[in-house]
């Protein structure tokens, strides 16, 4: 588990990087999820 953004975000489009690395720093699986909200 890794959080990605951690802070509150003004409505719009958003898009976030991720080294695909847990919490801990350790490599974790990638999996593609895409969110409609």
């Amino acid at each position: 588990v890794n959080n990605l953004v951690i802070s509150q975000q003004s409505a719009g489009y958003k898009s976030v990087k991720w080294d695909a690395t847990d919490s801990f720093g350790k490599p974790v699986s990638v999996v593609v999820n895409l969110y409609t909200i």
